[in-house]
């Protein structure tokens, strides 16, 4: 049957008031495999609906698709599709006037996947106007958004106007940005500026484990306050940050003969590298010996943490500051 309206009026219509699929209105069938058992389509140049409606005023679907299953997809109304199976479809817009999601899909891996043939394209690209983001991954209990690749970066971030990657915690011994890497010979974190800037910046104290090299794991200097000598000015990387440069900052100075003075970092610097540097305030005042004090004291009390100094006297207006790698 072929049937042409090139009025205003309806080519076909068909009226039933029974439910179910005995009562349908119109049915139609195709035994050969492959074949269409409906095929519509409408051409309008104006913003009338070319196909399909639905004038219910109390909601129904404007199309449903079945199989021997149940509902495979079927639109609403509103306009929303929904579908139990996935969507297959390239070069398609998809929007939304409301603040909903104009694409909402659930799967139990991946919601959402795109592909890419180019070789600089993307599978899934996310544009924000104004302020707001291009993508938001939101996850409960894992990753919000994670990258993965074979021999490309996970992750990739440029930036004409900010930072090229930005993270944020507010999660006690967390990270706003973690690093990590399996092999021996990489980096968990590296940075590199190729204008010739620094490539690690910060604005607080720098922390490393105590047993590893390469920053300085604690610094005190030792002087005249007017009365005796004290810790005047120190750092100490293992306290927490607003502590860590704070006098005392967690050392004890004790004094157990003229000259002589003790200080416990309260960590081990017994196997760690140390230092003191002098400061003459007189002439007569031309140097000190200092040893870190690893054995125990008669009592049996560990001397791992001290750090032993000889040399410096208040007679002669000494001071000394002490480091340790």
């Amino acid at each position: 049957m072929h049937v042409i309206n090139s009025g205003a009026g309806v080519g076909i219509q068909a009226e039933s008031s029974a439910s179910g699929f005995a009562g349908a209105a119109l049915q139609s069938s195709n035994t050969t495999d492959g074949g269409l058992a409906l095929y519509a389509y409408g051409i309008t140049s104006s913003s009338t609906t070319a196909l399909i409606t639905n004038d219910s005023t109390s909601g129904g679907d404007i199309i449903q698709g079945w199989n021997q299953g149940g509902i495979r997809f079927h639109v609403d109304t509103s306009g929303t599709l929904s579908t139990v199976g996935g969507i297959n479809a390239s070069a398609v817009t998809v929007s939304t006037t409301s603040s909903g999601p104009a694409i909402q899909s659930t799967a139990a891996l991946f919601g959402i996947t795109g592909k890419t043939t180019g070789g600089s394209g993307a599978g899934i690209l996310g544009v924000g106007a104004g302020t707001s983001a291009g993508v938001v991954g939101n996850s409960a209990n894992s990753d919000g958004v994670r990258g993965l690749s074979t021999t490309g970066n996970g992750v990739s971030g440029s930036s004409g106007g900010a930072n090229g990657v930005q993270g944020v915690s507010s999660v006690s011994g967390a990270s706003g940005v973690y690093g990590q890497n399996s092999n021996a010979s990489g980096y968990g974190v590296y940075g590199r500026n190729t204008a010739g800037g620094y490539g690690v910046g910060t604005d607080g104290p720098a922390f490393q484990t105590r047993a590893q090299g390469g920053w300085i794991k604690a610094l005190a200097y030792i002087g005249w306050n007017g009365s005796n000598y004290a810790i005047l000015r120190c750092f100490n990387s293992q306290l927490a940050a607003s502590a860590s440069n704070v006098p005392p900052c967690g050392f004890v100075l004790s004094n157990p003969s003229s000259g002589n003075y003790t200080i416990d970092f309260g960590f081990e610097v017994n196997d760690r590298f140390v230092m003191a540097t002098p400061h003459m305030d007189f002439v007569g005042f031309s140097g000190i010996v200092y040893d870190t004090v690893g054995e125990a004291d008669a009592s049996g009390n560990s001397h791992a943490k001290m750090f032993h100094i000889n040399g410096v006297s208040s007679s002669v207006g000494g001071s000394f500051t002490a480091v340790i790698f």
